[in-house]
């Protein structure tokens, strides 16, 4: 995904997140968001039918709310990256490579 999704008011004070990093599930997101200590919530991907319609029925009602959808490989990504970057550090006689995730499909 090429873009970023966001469900809630983008201008929105904040000041707690949770991050949900790849694709935990629907249950996974609607338990972080129901905690009153998350205001925003960084996921990777979800289902449609479920954490993108409690975050729209949380900000329908009122509450101080909002999710940001990275897409399931970025959100993912950076550590991945990382993870390349520290297995050189000890494995010796095999290359290791990072290589970023390029999108499948072409933004119309």
């Amino acid at each position: 995904m090429n873009t970023i999704r966001v469900i809630g008011d983008p201008k929105m004070k904040f000041t707690k997140v949770g991050f949900a990093a790849g694709a935990p599930g629907g249950s996974s997101h609607i338990r972080m968001l129901r905690n009153p200590e998350i205001e925003v919530l960084v996921a990777g991907e979800a289902p449609e039918w479920e954490t993108y319609s409690y975050a729209n029925d949380a900000v329908e009602q009122g509450k101080n709310k909002a999710v940001i959808f990275l897409g399931h490989i970025k959100s993912e990504e950076a550590g991945m990256e990382y993870c390349a970057e520290w297995l050189q550090t000890f494995v010796n006689n095999v290359p290791i490579h990072f290589i970023e995730n390029k999108s499948n499909f072409t933004d119309l």
